[in-house]
């Protein structure tokens, strides 16, 4: 399953280059709050297509059959909720109607503002084919065992099992000789499986398994698998939280729900980075392409577009430089210049080329890489190592206090 419809390499040489590119005020950045409600039944509207519109399918795909159209601002009444294959990070899709058409559309571009679908089921939407009270991704899979297992899951062959049987509150089964090796085949309701596998599997297990605070998987692993990209980053939803891996990971680490749409979010800029279409800053910014000189307002708006919470303990205006995230922080977790790991979600932080400078900022996806904007390389926004990015001005890293 795709994590985007669905977000890198630089060298020495680039104090020129980043002077000229003045990657330095977050002007204008338009936010919107993330605090609202939505139950059953409730209307929502279609936000952020930039006035393109969202499609209304026929099933929670992409790829079903289109039902209608509905333009930006439109009302859409949701009835429940299903995964799917996501749409730029989002793999939520709504079940709703809207002006003279009936069906589903892409969660992304309906302004229900959550951070894991258990607040969906919170706020009254239930996962379709549930019971709109206690039902949802947090509820426990059933209790009964399960008959027998598919031979087939997301195209791994699963080969022979142990049977299914109950390990914490999950019912799960056990394959030693599928494609992928050990992989555990997890119930996540009537007729709904999730396959926990790689280094997902140990990331659970460092977790404490079923009976650990994650609990039992309530999705499949959703992948960024973006043409052309080698770096691959992967995320999976557990009824206590969220485990992320990227390529060089043995073992999948926990992650916030923030940092899980911000980077999402990012991820989708790479992928849209050379087509028709990149992400664009703020109007206030200029809109302009892939963020060129604008590091700063991606890193903010992939929390802020991808998360709906707003990054704190820096500057942000008109007058802000990226580089005092980092030396004008006193509220959030630092990491030295020796650090040039930072976690998955922390922003990586360069000083100035030159008096007067603005710096860097990028957004980290773990393992030395970062999702960046124009680094004196590359215009585009595109994944880089840390250590290739400004030699000799990394300040560090800090956290965005989410």
């Amino acid at each position: 399953m795709r994590w985007s419809s669905i977000r890198r390499s630089v060298r020495v040489g680039m104090a020129a280059a980043l002077a000229a590119a003045g990657c330095a005020t977050l002007a204008g950045v338009a936010v919107s709050a993330a605090s609202g409600t939505a139950s059953a039944a409730v209307t929502h509207h279609v936000y952020r297509t930039a006035g393109q519109g969202v499609n209304v399918r026929s099933g929670p795909s992409p790829s079903a059959s289109r039902q209608g159209w509905l333009p930006d601002g439109a009302p859409f009444t949701v009835t429940c909720w299903a995964s799917g294959p996501a749409v730029l990070g989002d793999p939520v899709w709504l079940q709703g109607s809207g002006t003279a058409v009936n069906g589903w559309a892409t969660d992304y571009y309906i302004d229900t503002h959550w951070n894991t679908t258990a607040d969906l089921t919170s706020q009254g939407i239930p996962q379709c084919g549930s019971a709109p009270a206690g039902g949802g991704p947090s509820a426990s899979p059933p209790q009964a065992v399960v008959a027998s297992a598919p031979t087939v899951i997301d195209g791994v062959r699963l080969g022979i099992g142990n049977g299914f049987h109950r390990w914490g509150s999950c019912t799960v089964e056990d394959f030693h000789n599928s494609d992928h090796g050990w992989v555990i085949l997890v119930v996540a309701g009537p007729n709904r499986y999730a396959l926990v596998r790689n280094g997902m599997l140990f990331g659970w297990f460092d977790q404490g398994g079923a009976p650990g605070r994650l609990g039992c998987p309530v999705s499949d692993e959703f992948s960024s698998q973006v043409p052309g990209v080698a770096v691959q980053s992967a995320l999976q939803q557990f009824t206590g939280g969220w485990l992320y891996w990227t390529t060089g990971m043995n073992h999948a680490q926990p992650i916030s729900s923030a940092s899980v749409g911000a980077i999402g979010w990012a991820w989708g800029c790479v992928a849209r980075a050379a087509t028709g279409s990149p992400c664009t800053s703020s109007p206030a910014n200029g809109r302009v392409p892939n963020y060129y000189g604008y590091c700063l307002a991606f890193v903010y708006d992939a929390y802020v577009n991808g998360a709906g919470v707003r990054p704190h303990g820096g500057p942000v205006g008109a007058t802000a430089l990226a580089y005092q995230w980092y030396k004008d922080n006193h509220t959030a977790t630092h990491g030295p210049p020796s650090d040039m790991t930072p976690a998955p979600g922390d922003f990586a932080v360069w000083g100035p080329t030159r008096p007067g400078g603005a710096g860097h900022i990028a957004l980290s996806i773990g393992q030395g890489r970062v999702i960046t904007t124009w680094d004196g390389m590359n215009s585009r926004i595109h994944v880089a190592q840390v250590s290739s990015i400004g030699p000799g001005h990394y300040l560090g890293w800090v956290s965005p206090g989410v």
